[in-house]
Formats: C-alpha cells, sequence, structure tokens
C-alpha cells in the first residue's frame, strides 16, 4: 500500500508546484488574483491604507477597505505574472457615497531597458455610490517606461504617487474579488 501511495503523492506534490507556475494562463481560463478570503497579510500597505473587511463585502466572508486618504496605498506582490494571453481585469468596488477622490490602479512591469518605476496605470473617479464592477481591457491602460503584459508583478491602489490623485481624507472604499478576465469576456463586458 505504501508504495502505491508515493507516486500518488509526488504527483499530487507536483502538481501543486506547478501550479504557482507563471506561464501563461488559457485565454478561456479565469484567474482569481485576490479575493481577501485569508486576510490583507499579503498587501503592503501604509498606515491606516487597508483593512480588512467583513461587514461589506460582495463574495465570500471577507473584503478589504481602502482609505482614501492623502498618501494611502495598498500594493500586492502577485503570483501569476503573465497577462499576455488574458483580455484585462475585473473587480468590485464599493462606495458609501460619492465624492470628488481619484485614485490610481497600477500594475506594475519589468523592463530591463529602462531606468525607473516601469507600470501600467489607470485612473479611477470614486463618483457613484453602492457596489461597482469594474471589467478594465488592457487598452484601458496606459503605460509608462514600456511596461509589458507577460511580466506583471504588483497590482496597486493608490492615493499618492501622481499629481492628478485627489485625496478624499475620511473616506474609504471597499475592494472584493480581483480577477484576470478571458480575452473573450473581457471584450463583452462593461464596466457596470
Amino acid at each position: 500500500m505504501t508504495c502505491r501511495l508515493k507516486p500518488v503523492l509526488f504527483s499530487l506534490a507536483a502538481a501543486a508546484f506547478l501550479s504557482g507556475s507563471t506561464a501563461p494562463a488559457s485565454p478561456t481560463a479565469q484567474v482569481t488574483i485576490e479575493d481577501f478570503e485569508q486576510g490583507i497579510s499579503p498587501w503592503k500597505h501604509s498606515e491606516n491604507g487597508l483593512f480588512a473587511e467583513s461587514d461589506k463585502v460582495h463574495e465570500g466572508m471577507q473584503a478589504a477597505r481602502f482609505a482614501l486618504d492623502e498618501g494611502s496605498y495598498a500594493e500586492r506582490v502577485i503570483d501569476f505574472t503573465d497577462w499576455s494571453a488574458q483580455g484585462g481585469l475585473s473587480f468590485w468596488m464599493y462606495s458609501p457615497a460619492p465624492t470628488d477622490a481619484v485614485i490610481g490602479l497600477v500594475l506594475t512591469s519589468h523592463n530591463p531597458d529602462s531606468e525607473g518605476w516601469v507600470y501600467f496605470y489607470r485612473e479611477i473617479s470614486i463618483d457613484w455610490s453602492g457596489w461597482k464592477n469594474f471589467f478594465l481591457r488592457k487598452d484601458d491602460f496606459r503605460g509608462a517606461r514600456s511596461p509589458s503584459w507577460s511580466d506583471i508583478r504588483r497590482v496597486r491602489f493608490s492615493v499618492t504617487d501622481w499629481k492628478w490623485v485627489v485625496p478624499s481624507p475620511g473616506d474609504a472604499v471597499v475592494i472584493d474579488d480581483l480577477r484576470l478576465l478571458p480575452k473573450e469576456t473581457a471584450a463583452k463586458e462593461e464596466t457596470k
């Protein structure tokens, strides 16, 4: 019995190891980047910038509350780095009321031929109330210093880093369910 079990355990271990691969996912696969069900510990953030949220969640038991105070940021190193076969990014965000805040969503990349921070970015105006489902295609982002979709290293929400961000002191949004979308899904979905 023990001899038969070892190859099975080896196969399971190999499959678990390979599932952390940075190879492109199938263009038809949806990939969860973060659902916050394990809390916010993988996130690096400013002091008082990110909190675990269990009262207002979109799906599951937890989400994250992101402060719109000046200087707030929350950033996570991601395991799945090759986004080249995917169509875009989806996430849910809850705002209790419209504000004048504008935050940055940043996807840090890598380019050995560039000096400085290499990234894709997108502005998000917090001008609604309730839950909003964002469907962002790759062409909804602008790039700085020639970033690559095949090498995305971090995702960051920010109320710092650029002159165009606008804080809303004392306000916060809730973020939940960040996912990479297959190309066909990203092509037909709209932010709602």
